[in-house]
C-alpha cells in the first residue's frame, strides 16, 4: 500500500510540475490538459447560470468572469495537486497516518510551520514542499503582468478598429466606411498594424492560451472578430479590385491565418494545412454578392464582378474560415456577420453605421420643407444615379428584394424558352416583386410583401434581425394592392410586434380575415395609405399614395360586392431632409397626366414592366417553347409594332404607342428602372434584342438584390 501511495504521489507531482512548466515557463505553445479541461468546465458552468432567453449580452456578462476564474482555478489546482502529491509521499515514506501526512504536507507547502520536524528522514520532502508553495504563487504573480501586457496590446488595436469597422466588426463594412469618408488610402496602414498584431497574438495566445478567455471591455468588441474582419476586408479587396489592392493586404492575410493556425495547434484543433483554393467554404455566394452590392453603393471601385471575384475570395477564405469559426464558437465571441454559428441561440449582429450628418453640398443645413423645391448642386440627369462618390450625401436607400411578376422566374409550371434558360443557369432567376426602403439605414419599410419574403430577407444583411434576440430593423409594410403576390409575405411576418401596414381602403377590406388572424399573434396597426397629406415614416421619409387602377384581384369572387375606390396605388417616397424622391409604381393600368407629373418630380422611378409587348402571352404559352421576341435593335424613338390590346388588365406593356417606354422618354433626367417582370418578358434575357433596345433608351433592368441610393 505504501509503495502504491509513493508511486501515486510522485506521479501527481510530476503532472503538476509538467502543467506549471507548460503553462508558465516554457515559451512555446505546449498543450496543458489542466488548462483546457478547466476552461471547458468553467465555461459550461457559467453557461448554466445564464437565463435560456438572455441572448448574447447575458452570455457576455457571465463569460466575463471566465478569465479570473481560470487564473484562480489554475493556482488552486496546482496547489491542491502538490498537497496531494506530497501527502501521498509522506505517507509512503513514514509511519504517519493519512491525516498526519496531509497535515504535515500542508504545513510545509504553505510554510505555516505548526507540524513537528522530529523526523530527519522526512526533512527533504518538507523542504521541497515548503519551496513549492511560494514558487507556484510567485510564478503565478509574475505570470499576470505578461498576460495583461499582451491583453493591452491586443485591445488597443481592437478599440482603434471600432471607428473603421463598427461594432461588431465586419470585413465589408471596413471597406465601405473607408470609401464613404474618403480614407481608403489609410488601408495599407491598417493592414500593417494588424499584420504585426496577428503575429503578436499568434505567439502570445498560443504560449498563454488563457488569453483566449480574456474578453474585450465592451460586449460587441472581440479580438477574434476583429482579426476575421480585417482578413475578410483584405480578401475582398484582393478579389474585387486586385490591381489597386495594396500589397499589405496579402501580408495581413498570411500573418492572420498563420496566427490562427498557431493557436489551433496549441488547442489541438484539426485543420487542413494546405487547403485547395476550390474547397468549399461555409459563407454563401449570396452573402458575398450582397456585400459586393453594398460596397458598390458606397463607391468602392471594382475591377471584377461578384461572380468573377467569388472564386478568388473563396481561395483566400478557405485558409482561415474553419479555424476562425471554431475559435469564435469556443470563445463565445460576439455573433458578428461572417463569423459562423455559436453554441447559444441568436442571429448575427450587423454593425451599426453612424448617420452621415454632413450638410449636402450647396444646400442649407435646415431640413428641406415639403412643397419647396431644393436647389440641386448638379443637373437633374445626374441626381438619380447610384452615388459613386462619397462626397454626395446618401438619403433614400432602396433594395430591390425581388423583381419578377406573379409566380417568379422561372415559373414553376412553365416550360418556355426563358424559363428553361433560368432553370439551366443561362438566365438569372428572380423572386417575386418586393422592395425595401430606408431613410437612415436603421428603420426599413417594405414595399409590398411577396411570398418569397423569407428568402429575400435572408439574402439582405441590412434586414437581418438584431441587435437583440428578437430585434428587427423592419418597421412596417406599404402595400400597393391586394394581389396574392404582394400580400402573401405578410404571413412570414406573423408575430412581429409593433408593425404598421399602410394600404388603400379596398385592400384593407378584402384582407379583413387575414388581418384578424395576424393580429392574434401580435397586433399590428393598419392605416389608410391614401390619407390626406400623406404620412411620415420612421427614418425621416415622407410618403404619399396615388391611385393607379381599380382592377380587383382575381381571387375576389365576382358575386361578392367589391369595395369602391382605388385597388392599385403607387407611392412617392421623399427624404425629409435632402429632398430625394422615389416613385414606386409596380402596377400601372393606364398612363395619366397625374402619373406623368409624378415621374417628372421624381429622382428615380421604379415602374411596372410586366409585359414587353401586348401579345407576348399568346406567343409564350407553356409548351410552345417560343417566347415573344420583340424589339430588335431599333433606332432611337422607334418601337416594335403592337396589336393595340393589353395582355392583362392593370398592366401597360413596355413598347407601343401607348407603352410605358414612350412615356418615360419624356423624363430623361430621371433614373428609370423596370420591375415586376413577367416570366414571358424577353427583357429577362440580358442578351436579347429587347433588352438592348430598352437599355439604349436609358431604362434599366436590375437584378434581385440591387441597391439604389437616391
Amino acid at each position: 500500500m505504501e509503495f502504491l501511495s509513493g508511486i501515486a504521489g510522485a506521479l501527481v507531482l510530476a503532472l503538476v510540475l509538467s502543467s506549471v512548466l507548460r503553462t508558465l515557463v516554457v515559451p512555446r505553445g505546449l498543450y496543458s490538459v489542466l488548462v483546457f479541461r478547466l476552461w471547458w468546465l468553467l465555461r459550461r458552468a457559467l453557461r448554466l447560470t445564464t437565463a435560456p432567453r438572455g441572448g448574447y449580452d447575458a452570455i457576455d456578462r457571465k463569460q466575463t468572469w471566465l478569465a479570473p476564474l481560470m487564473l484562480i482555478g489554475m493556482l488552486v489546482c496546482w496547489l491542491a495537486g502538490a498537497l496531494v502529491g506530497y501527502g501521498l509521499l509522506l505517507h509512503a515514506l513514514s509511519p504517519l497516518s493519512w491525516t498526519t501526512a496531509f497535515r504535515e504536507a500542508g504545513s510545509s507547502l504553505f510554510t505555516l510551520g505548526f507540524a513537528s520536524g522530529a523526523r530527519l528522514k522526512l526533512s527533504v520532502l518538507d523542504f521541497m514542499a515548503a519551496a513549492t508553495g511560494p514558487i507556484l504563487i510567485a510564478l503565478q504573480i509574475a505570470y499576470l503582468p505578461t498576460l495583461y501586457a499582451a491583453y493591452n496590446r491586443r485591445e488597443l488595436e481592437v478599440t482603434l478598429l471600432q471607428a473603421r469597422a463598427g461594432e461588431p466588426a465586419w470585413g465589408p463594412e471596413i471597406l465601405a466606411r473607408q470609401w464613404l469618408v474618403d480614407t481608403e488610402t489609410a488601408l495599407p496602414q491598417l493592414y500593417r498594424a494588424w499584420e504585426r498584431l496577428a503575429s503578436d497574438m499568434g505567439e502570445s495566445h498560443s504560449t498563454y492560451p488563457v488569453l483566449l478567455t480574456f474578453r474585450s471591455p465592451r460586449p460587441h468588441r472581440s479580438w477574434l472578430v476583429g482579426l476575421v474582419a480585417v482578413m475578410d476586408a483584405a480578401a475582398l479587396q484582393l478579389a474585387l479590385d486586385p490591381r489597386f489592392a495594396p500589397p499589405e493586404a496579402r501580408l495581413v492575410l498570411r500573418a492572420g491565418f498563420t496566427a490562427l493556425r498557431d493557436i489551433a495547434r496549441a488547442l489541438r484543433i484539426p485543420f487542413d494545412a494546405d487547403p485547395s483554393p476550390q474547397a468549399p467554404v461555409r459563407l454563401s455566394f449570396a452573402e458575398f454578392d450582397a456585400a459586393a452590392a453594398m460596397l458598390q453603393t458606397a463607391g468602392f471601385r471594382s475591377e471584377r464582378s461578384p461572380k468573377e471575384a467569388w472564386p478568388h475570395f473563396r481561395g483566400w477564405r478557405v485558409n482561415y474560415e474553419a479555424i476562425a469559426y471554431e475559435l469564435c464558437r469556443r470563445c463565445d465571441a460576439v455573433p458578428a456577420l461572417w463569423t459562423g454559428p455559436r453554441d447559444f441561440p441568436g442571429a448575427p449582429i450587423p454593425p451599426l453605421r453612424p448617420m452621415d450628418r454632413r450638410p449636402p453640398a450647396g444646400r442649407p443645413e435646415l431640413p428641406h420643407r415639403r412643397g419647396v423645391a431644393p436647389v440641386p448642386p448638379q443637373g437633374r440627369s445626374q441626381r438619380g444615379q447610384v452615388r459613386a462618390s462619397t462626397r454626395e450625401r446618401m438619403v433614400v436607400r432602396v433594395v430591390l428584394l425581388g423583381t419578377a411578376a406573379g409566380g417568379g422566374f422561372p415559373r414553376w409550371n412553365c416550360a418556355c424558352e426563358l424559363c428553361a434558360g433560368a432553370r439551366g443557369g443561362r438566365l438569372p432567376s428572380r423572386t417575386r416583386e418586393c422592395a425595401a426602403v430606408t431613410g437612415n439605414g436603421r428603420d426599413w419599410w417594405l414595399l409590398n410583401a411577396s411570398p418569397d419574403l423569407r428568402a429575400q430577407l435572408a439574402a439582405t444583411p441590412a434586414l437581418w434581425p438584431g441587435p437583440g434576440p428578437r430585434g428587427s430593423p423592419l418597421r412596417g409594410v406599404l402595400l400597393t394592392d391586394a394581389e396574392a403576390d404582394h400580400v402573401g409575405g405578410l404571413a412570414e411576418l406573423c408575430g412581429a410586434p409593433d408593425l404598421k401596414v399602410y394600404a388603400a381602403s379596398p385592400v384593407r377590406a378584402v384582407l379583413g380575415q387575414a388581418r384578424a388572424a395576424l393580429d392574434r399573434y401580435a397586433p399590428w396597426e393598419w392605416a389608410d395609405s391614401l390619407a390626406d397629406g400623406g404620412f411620415v415614416l420612421a427614418g425621416g421619409l415622407v410618403v404619399t399614395a396615388h391611385s393607379m387602377d381599380t382592377t380587383v384581384p382575381g381571387y375576389v369572387p365576382a358575386r361578392v360586392p367589391s369595395p369602391a375606390g382605388p385597388w392599385v396605388t403607387a407611392y412617392r417616397v421623399e427624404d425629409l431632409a435632402g429632398g430625394g424622391a422615389l416613385l414606386y409604381a409596380p402596377g400601372v393600368g393606364s398612363w395619366s397626366p397625374a402619373l406623368d407629373e409624378l415621374c417628372a418630380e421624381a429622382d428615380c422611378v421604379l415602374l411596372d414592366g410586366t409585359f414587353f409587348a401586348a401579345d407576348e402571352t399568346d406567343a409564350a404559352r407553356p409548351g410552345t417553347g417560343k417566347p415573344a421576341v420583340r424589339g430588335p435593335a431599333a433606332p432611337s424613338g422607334a418601337h416594335p409594332p403592337l396589336t393595340g390590346r393589353l395582355p392583362v388588365a392593370g398592366h401597360l406593356p413596355v413598347v407601343g404607342p401607348d407603352g410605358t417606354l414612350a412615356a418615360l422618354a419624356r423624363h430623361l433626367g430621371v433614373r428609370r428602372v423596370y420591375t415586376h417582370l413577367n416570366h414571358t418578358n424577353t427583357l429577362l434575357d440580358p442578351a436579347s434584342p429587347a433588352r438592348a433596345f430598352v437599355t439604349a433608351e436609358g431604362v434599366e433592368i436590375l437584378p434581385d438584390g440591387a441597391e439604389l441610393v437616391i
